[in-house]
């Protein structure tokens, strides 16, 4: 709008609004058709521009300041400064301008025009000069101005292009260059380049109205206000006043931070960005630009609200979020005495809104609508100090706040000139990308032109050009249905949903539909009778005496009424009782219930009574009286030789119950979930085998019953004639003893969660074995997220180790997907999980059960003949979780909650969970089983259970309200006596209340860390560096020493980013040494920024937290 009002004034047309009409006042005989034009197409935006302007107009004039050598920075120019701090070298905020000059362009007259422009608008001649703490502008007198002469040809142009725009010294200036290449004697390209520190998009055009009057020799009106007038205004306490008014506002708009926007890349996001962008343009017609502005009319508001609207639903749908920031540039010109000054006023405006799925299109344009305006009545309050308000974490490889922006723009394409010469752009191709994503938008000739600006290091064009596709799908739903809702409308062409649908289907799959495990184990037992099938702690069953023991055990149950679906308890440990009590169990025709023997008692007495158990299985005899069920102890039944080791009779079809495993419940107990013999059959029996097990594989059952892993461990042993390596529980933990035993039982295949094995590699490493002395042929991860690149030691020591990942869920039996790990895996550090196994299918949704497209996250669906039973007596779950395929009815889906992406090649990458549900050491759990059990206990009112720390060191913290603190030895001791050791918080924090978000939900994000400040947590500095970093950071923090832990980050002890370059000036003062800005972000404690100034190898280094204590 402010583009438009220049121009009006530049040709002396006066405008207004009276009785909500615009009013123009044109001189006679003035032909501006084309301007008309353009008011006309934006009436509405320049009412409610005008009318805003009349609001802020009521201020005082600005003073003139007065005269001194240094003048206070603006706003806008502190957050450029800074900028260019954390960067001296990046272009990202030059901003060139070049033209094709077509005519004798005298070269005197244009030095001389360039020079009277910098004489009339002194920020042209500024520099900037830091003194103490503080950066001033300083005003020049211009002496150092040169046009710089070019002689080259046209197919030169963009080499000398790109050598001209450099980086700019902010202290040293000029600020402005000016380049002009003869490339023909009548053509000539004239290159201007200024830092965006001076000037802004608005003063360009200012600029080049100016200098055409200025070489056209022709008068200019003196200015009364030069910007340092502006800045020092800005800078007053009236207008600092004004300011805290509309920081309050921008801060109650961010009390809680949304989530980074997660747009689906081609590319991994680096820390080292080119900023390089690419741009993709495309139009809407004249009958869908018309149909937007009816539609605009209609509701009562502007093209730019739609579009606006538009913008941030394709975000959403591109994001599978709901909570979306959009940054949008404004003049910030509002004082009128700013209309006709050359320098920075432009701010970015972050518009926060919630395309949440069940919003009609048209109440969500309401909604923008009125946000929209808001933010624009508070415009002024510069973006990058609400970034330090909030104190948002900063890195080079991503902006804080918002990664997407939008503008839209009108303006006209009248040809600039001067008598004798004729002035054309010049297309400069791919500038300089400083967002992910950026929409532009204008109108021309009724129709709206649109482009993307994109970071050409994180898409591909063709990727763009799918996101413009997708747009307009979006533009004919909201034009075709304007009450249509935001989860209704649909972005996926149809090749696309048959890609998505198809790619990578393998449910379809053969595999011995009719076969049991028993079936299967029993041809194991006649091929290889006398192979050891079990080892348990120097005791061995061979597949002879497994089977007598287990036939034994199965007509004992059979005599006490165990058949089909009937459900055993079993509570054996890790032992070869439990593979016998197993077996015995499903020959029997039942389904084994497996419990650890560490369980608090009144778990397992509710897994008991909740399956309706029949009997109990136990190792101890002394265990019978202590639950009310019959109990039986293996080892007794197994001894009875009264009874006949034959075979019984075959009673299980494929789809009879196998086993119920629990796992944690939202809602405050556990739930059980059914798996059948197929489900485990199709596991390892499939037209398409992902592995060659065999008769010579040893295997370690390493896992705890009760934790599906099991079923893969136990079942690839026994179903394929294998030995089974049953692992003691202080074995398990203890890697260097259990590196020994995969060395002396010669194991080939190892089953871990990640976490187990980073803790092998260590023992390895530390052991130092030659390369013959594992004979693993497959290491097979499961049960949590993966990080790769820890794993590039082994991989080079063992390269004809398989390492494989997959991921699994208890509900779709043990796997769903596969991924052989390589070396492009593992330098990518990608937690990529692959593909379907043979037999299952995965589908990616959103919120509505709509495919999302490639690259977009979503919810995870498996379908295929692994998806369970269901959970056990939970209909209103089963109706929740087991759902039908919207794109293929009949087929039956599980729906995970788990978060993933489908790469370009198919495959899948796991990012993490939509709900709350945690992964702590491969078990998942539910807090709100923790949450829901903390609120039963007396004087807690409230509780909210997260986990924290990295993958493979997490923990959970408890967060409770109570009215006041409560022992945390007693809440532990309750919670010990319901939950198992795996699911108790590690910490415990009092709260008085919790904070709510702006939807009114409990802020989690906002929930504070534990408590590091304490004295446990403080670690003092150590040599001459650290305390000398120790009192810098004193007094630029304003901290007492003793206050300030050397693995505490700045950033957490109240820094930001003016802190941070006053760090890096007193660090540079007081040790000599150029630290770049940019380090004390990668280096943020004392001591890893000590070791990095000693040229040592060090990354940050956080304390530990400690386990709680009372």
């Amino acid at each position: 709008m402010e583009n438009i009002i220049s121009k009006l004034r530049a040709k002396n047309i006066s405008i207004d609004v009276l009785n909500n009409q615009l009013k123009l006042k044109i001189p006679e005989g003035l032909e501006c058709t084309e301007l008309l034009d353009e008011v006309r197409k934006n009436k509405a935006e320049l009412i409610t521009f005008i009318e805003g302007l009349k609001n802020v107009n009521k201020f005082d004039s600005i003073p003139v300041a007065a005269q001194q050598k240094y003048y206070a920075l603006s706003s806008a120019q502190k957050r450029l400064y800074f900028l260019h701090e954390f960067d001296r070298e990046s272009l990202a905020y030059n901003m060139p301008q070049a033209a094709w000059v077509s005519g004798k362009l005298d070269s005197e007259r244009l030095v001389n025009a360039f020079q009277m422009l910098m004489m009339r608008h002194e920020i042209l001649r500024t520099t900037i000069e830091m003194v103490g703490d503080e950066p001033f502008q300083v005003i020049g007198d211009g002496s150092g101005f040169s046009i710089t002469e070019y002689q080259s040809g046209a197919e030169a142009v963009a080499g000398v292009m790109e050598s001209f725009i450099r980086p700019f010294d902010l202290k040293r200036g000029p600020l402005l260059r000016v380049g002009l290449l003869h490339v023909t004697d009548g053509t000539s390209l004239l290159m201007v380049d200024m830092h965006h520190i001076i000037t802004d998009g608005v003063s360009h055009g200012i600029l080049i109205r100016d200098f055409m009057s200025l070489y056209d020799a022709q008068q200019l009106p003196v200015l009364r206000l030069q910007y340092k007038d502006y800045a020092e205004w800005q800078q007053s306490g009236a207008e600092q006043t004004r300011m805290r008014e509309q920081k309050s506002f921008w801060l109650t708009e961010y009390r809680d931070i949304p989530e980074a926007l997660e747009l689906p890349l081609d590319r991994q996001r680096s820390e080292q960005s080119s900023n390089k962008s690419g741009n993709y343009s495309f139009e809407l017609n004249e009958e869908t630009t018309a149909a937007l502005r009816r539609l605009a009319e209609e509701q009562g508001t502007t093209l730019y609200i739609v579009l606006l609207s538009v913008y941030t639903i394709l975000l959403s749908k591109l994001s599978n979020q709901e909570d979306i920031v959009v940054g949008t540039p404004v003049a910030g010109r509002r004082h009128a005495d700013l209309e006709d000054m050359i320098g920075v006023f432009i701010n970015m405006l972050a518009i926060r809104n919630f395309p949440e799925g069940r919003l009609g299109f048209q109440d969500f344009l309401r909604k923008v609508s009125s946000r929209t305006l808001s933010c624009f009545d508070h415009q002024d309050f510069q973006y990058e100090e609400l970034v330090d308000e909030l104190k948002l974490p900063r890195g080079t490889g991503r902006n804080p706040l918002f990664e997407a922006t939008f503008s839209y723009e009108n303006f006209n394409t009248e040809a600039l000139s001067i008598p004798g010469l004729q002035f054309s752009p010049y297309a400069q191709g791919s500038g300089i990308s400083k967002f992910d994503l950026s929409l532009f938008a204008s109108e021309y000739a009724g129709r709206l032109q649109l482009g993307f600006s994109y970071a050409a290091d994180l898409f591909s064009e063709v990727k763009i050009k799918c996101f413009g596709s997708y747009l307009e799908r979006i533009v004919n739903a909201i034009i075709l249905r304007p009450d249509i809702l935001i989860e209704e409308i649909d972005i996926l062409s149809e090749e696309e949903k048959y890609q998505l649908l198809n790619q990578h289907n393998r449910s379809l799959d053969a595999y011995p539909e009719e076969y049991t495990i028993i079936s299967c184990f029993e041809k194991q037992v006649m091929l290889h009778p006398e192979r050891v099938a079990i080892v348990d702690q120097g005791s061995e069953l061979t597949y002879r005496s497994l089977d007598a023991m287990s036939n034994r055990l199965a007509r004992v149950l059979q005599k006490e009424g165990v058949g089909p679906n009937s459900i055993v308890g079993l509570l054996t440990g890790r032992s070869q009782e439990t593979i016998i009590g197993m077996l015995g169990i499903l020959k029997a025709g039942g389904a084994y219930l497996p419990m650890d023997l560490d369980y608090p008692q009144d778990r397992i007495n509710y897994l008991l009574e909740d399956s309706k158990a029949m009997l109990l299985l136990v190792t101890d005899a002394d265990h019978h009286e202590i639950y009310t069920i019959k109990t039986l102890t293996v080892q007794e039944v197994i001894d009875e030789e009264s009874v006949s080791e034959e075979a019984v009779v075959p009673v299980n079809k494929a789809d009879d119950l196998c086993y119920v495993i629990y796992t944690s419940g939202t809602t405050g107990y556990p739930k059980g979930v059914l798996v059948e013999h197929r489900n485990v059959v199709r596991l390892f029996f499939h037209s398409s085998p992902l592995f060659d097990f065999n008769e010579a594989d040893v295997w370690t059952m390493f896992h705890n019953p009760y934790f599906d892993f099991s079923v893969w461990e136990m079942y690839g042993a026994l179903l394929f004639g294998g030995k089974l390596v049953i692992i003691p529980k202080m074995v398990a933990i203890d890697s260097e003893n259990f590196l020994s035993l995969l060395v002396s039982h010669g194991v080939t295949v190892l089953n871990q969660t990640p976490s187990a094995f980073y803790n092998l590699i260590e023992a390895e490493s530390l052991a130092g074995l030659s390369l013959d002395q594992l004979k693993l042929r497959y290491i097979i991860f499961g049960g949590e997220s993966l990080k790769p690149l820890k794993l590039a030691g082994w991989f080079k020591k063992y390269p004809n180790t398989q390492l494989i990942n997959m991921f699994g869920i208890t509900e779709t039996t043990v796997h769903v997907t596969y991924k052989l790990i390589d070396e492009q895996e593992i330098m990518g550090n990608v937690n990529n999980i692959g593909v379907p196994i043979p037999t299952l299918s995965t589908y990616i949704f959103d919120a509505c059960q709509r495919l999302v497209p490639q690259g977009v996250s979503g919810e995870l669906y498996v379908g295929g003949a692994g998806v369970s039973r269901g959970y056990l007596n939970r209909a209103e779950l089963n109706e929740l979780r087991f759902v039908q395929n919207p794109y293929r009815p009949g087929e039956r889906l599980y729906r995970t909650g788990d978060l993933c992406r489908q790469q370009i090649n198919g495959e899948l990458e796991y990012i993490g969970r939509i709900d709350h549900q945690v992964n702590i050491r491969g078990y998942r759990i539910e807090p709100g089983e923790i949450e829901n059990r903390l609120q039963e206990y007396e004087n807690i009112s409230d509780a909210v259970v997260m986990a924290k720390g990295e993958e493979g060191d997490k923990y959970l913290v408890a967060y409770y309200v109570a009215e006041k603190p409560i022992s945390i030895a007693v809440i532990r001791e309750y919670l010990q006596e319901l939950l198992p050791d795996y699911m108790l918080p590690s910490y415990y924090v009092h709260l008085s209340s919790f904070l709510l978000t702006v939807n009114g939900k409990i802020d989690r994000r906002g929930l504070p860390e534990v408590d590091l400040s304490a004295e446990d947590h403080y670690v003092a500095a150590r040599g001459a560096m650290e305390e000398l970093l120790v009192s810098i950071w004193s007094d630029v923090l304003k901290l007492s020493p003793d206050r300030i832990s050397v693995t505490r980050s700045f950033f957490d002890l109240g820094g930001h980013s003016l802190k941070a370059m006053n760090l890096v000036n007193r660090i540079r003062k007081e040790t000599g040494s150029e630290v770049a800005l940019k380090t004390i972000f990668s280096h943020q404690d004392i001591r890893s920024l000590s070791l990095h100034m000693s040229g040592l190898s060090g990354g940050p280094a956080y304390s530990a937290i400690l386990p709680a204590v009372d």
